[in-house]
């Protein structure tokens, strides 16, 4: 099952944040490889079910990989129109009248 999950960090890491999950897809692609070749080495010697099981390993990492990547271009995405955005302008907090003390309470009788 697949969650989304959410943390705050500040903005300028941003873009350190999503060169890690780059670092992790490089770090997932050395895995594919490994496992490729070892279905190769499989399917010379005949050995299809762990062939098998070992294809669906690299389909999990893919889409792990591609998820990673769906992130990333998202969060990408979002800082740059934040970047590009003129900052917009506060406006000032609603002026209210302050609120009466309990001695300045006046109640009229009509």
């Amino acid at each position: 099952m697949r969650v989304n999950i959410s943390y705050s960090l500040d903005f300028d890491d941003i873009p350190r944040e999503v060169a890690k999950f780059v670092r992790e897809i490089a770090e997932s692609q050395e895995e594919i490889s490994r496992l490729c070749l070892q279905v190769s080495s499989e399917l010379n010697d005949e050995k299809i079910i762990a062939a098998v099981e070992n294809i669906d390993k690299i389909r999990k990492v893919l889409m792990g990989v591609d998820t990673k990547l769906q992130d990333s271009t998202n969060i990408l995405i979002g800082y740059q129109r934040t970047l590009l955005s003129p900052p917009e302008e506060q406006e000032p907090p609603e002026q209210r009248p302050p609120e009466p003390q309990d001695s300045e309470v006046q109640i009229e009788e009509g």
